[in-house]
């Protein structure tokens, strides 16, 4: 589990331009992440992240702003020493 802080402000017809205002928004992350090598030379890699924020400045309530975040990818080690 990860704590952080967003940098957000909503834009659409949903929320009042006068509240409108960038905010810091508190969050937390929680993530999985696979690693498989294959040799001495390369790895596959996935990683799934769930992240939950929510921004409380509209006049509907509070927006929430929960994302699912899917990556991965081929990585290449290389030696440099001995």
């Amino acid at each position: 589990m990860e704590a952080g802080i967003n940098l957000a402000w909503p834009a659409g017809a949903e929320v009042a331009v006068e509240q409108n205002a960038p905010q810091l928004v508190p969050s937390a992350s929680l993530c999985a992440h696979f690693t498989w090598a294959v040799w001495d030379y390369f790895h596959f890699f996935a990683d799934t992240r769930y992240v939950h924020a929510r921004y409380t400045g509209s006049c509907d309530g509070a927006l929430p702003l929960d994302e699912i975040i899917v990556g991965g990818g081929l990585g290449f080690q290389f030696r440099l020493k001995k």
